[in-house]
């Protein structure tokens, strides 16, 4: 994977973008079939390291963060992005199979906007990003 996919509109500010931040490659062909279907432009990262590597120079209008990433977490991750002036105002929303109120907690303690469980389907997902997005 390339840590990229979607296309670039030719017209800069007409298309959203989403950051997808998973360890599992099925999880973001997923989210960026769902995504881009509704017209957003999606960049892939496999770990945290290559997300914020892609954060630093596509600087997208929302992150998907998984909350359990090898390496560097997902909540790691987030507090890095939150601690940083140039990417606090970016909304991160956890993405996470755990649903128990204290993963919750540490998901919004971290940092992140909003949490969703898995599974989810795609009228959450775009829903949620499209309130996150300003759309």
């Amino acid at each position: 994977m390339d840590g990229r996919s979607g296309e670039a509109d030719s017209e800069i500010g007409s298309i959203k973008t989403v950051l997808v931040i998973d360890d599992e490659e099925l999880n973001v062909k997923l989210l960026t079939r769902m995504l881009t279907g509704e017209g957003f432009r999606v960049l892939g990262a496999a770990s945290a390291e290559a997300g914020l590597e892609l954060l630093r120079q596509e600087r997208p209008d929302v992150i998907l963060m998984d909350t359990r990433l090898g390496g560097i977490d997902g909540l790691e991750a987030t507090r890095w992005v939150k601690s940083n002036p140039d990417f606090v105002s970016i909304p991160v929303i956890a993405v996470s199979a755990y649903s128990a109120p204290e993963d919750r907690a540490r998901a919004f303690q971290a940092g992140c906007s909003h949490y969703l469980t898995k599974p989810f389907g795609k009228k959450d997902l775009v829903e949620v990003v499209r309130r996150f997005t300003g759309i």
